[in-house]
């Protein structure tokens, strides 16, 4: 009897190997995950979706990174002060860093959170340890980019991008994200990636990083020491989200039976995969009831015995 439980139990597990379905990293939070401004989660990070095409999909962080320092005015001739960021999640998305004044880890600062003009080494390392983050431990399937926005990023992203000439200045551009349907899109202040020109009467007097203003949904050049936020741009494998089966099948196509009668590939297969999973359950269920009964006839012969 023990040998048929044993038997049993790993028919069992071998059947729920069979339908167990590898998890995807990421899912859909808020509309399909298929249209620009729906919410995608991965673990502990957040995004929104921007574009999408066959096996891939452009995904804009909801929140900056938290890195850089803290920034407040120091009292008396202190002037301003700042500290690096410490605590819980550094590296990773946080909604305290907006890079505006606020609360991080319970203390307040009144100037910028999570913010600073970093060195291009200090930027890449804050890219490529978030880029080590979402392989490592979010599990991120496949190709995977992170990249620092730029304007000609966000002018594809739903913003108007104008580059234009000022008279005795020089060419200049700016980003305007306020009349996009996006308003993600300037949650927080962020710096670009891509430097531009400065002009003064004609000549160039310095480059310098944008910043997309969460205050306004305008880029602007900020002179000041603190900076902005870094707010990354990830692209990855839509298997990290959808089923394998959902990507080869999304573009719904049709097929026609014999009735000339029109059949949802993708529909045919949701309900047959269903259906399996359904039957399989039964199957087991149906093989315990069968063991049951099997137990119930040997202790009624035992008891006839006696």
């Amino acid at each position: 009897m023990n040998k048929c439980k044993y038997l049993l139990l790993l028919f069992i597990v071998i059947l729920i190997g069979i339908i167990t379905v590898d998890a995807t990293p990421c899912q859909v939070v808020k509309g399909d995950g298929k249209n620009k401004g729906d919410e995608i989660s991965c673990g502990t990070e957040n995004f929104y979706v921007i574009q999408m095409d066959q096996d891939e999909m452009t995904l804009f962080a909801k929140y900056n990174l938290k890195v850089g320092r803290n920034w407040f005015s120091g009292t008396g001739s202190a002037g301003l002060q700042n500290v690096e960021v410490a605590g819980s999640n550094v590296g990773i998305q946080s909604n305290e860093c907006s890079a505006s004044s606020g609360s991080v880890d319970g203390v307040s600062y009144d100037v910028s959170t999570c913010s600073e003009y970093a060195t291009d080494e200090a930027k890449m390392k804050y890219f490529n340890n978030y880029y080590n983050y979402l392989k490592d431990t979010v599990k991120i399937k496949g190709d995977l980019t992170v990249l620092q926005p730029d304007m000609s990023w966000l002018g594809q992203a739903g913003c108007n991008h104008t580059v234009y000439q000022v008279v005795s200045s020089g060419p200049t551009e700016v980003v305007n994200c306020t009349n996009s349907e996006y308003p993600f899109l300037y949650t927080t202040s962020y710096l670009l990636s891509k430097k531009i020109s400065v002009y003064t009467n004609g000549e160039l007097s310095f480059t310098e990083y944008p910043t997309m203003e969460q205050s306004s949904g305008l880029s602007s050049l900020r002179t000041v020491p603190f900076g902005a936020g870094y707010r990354p741009v990830v692209i990855m494998k839509k298997n990290n989200v959808f089923e394998e089966k959902e990507i080869s099948n999304e573009g719904d196509y049709k097929v026609s039976n014999k009735s000339d009668q029109i059949v949802d590939v993708k529909d045919t297969l949701k309900d047959s995969y269903i259906g399996y999973c359904l039957g399989t359950i039964i199957l087991i269920l149906g093989i315990m009831v069968l063991y049951q009964e099997h137990r119930k006839g040997k202790i009624e012969i035992k008891i006839r015995d006696r």
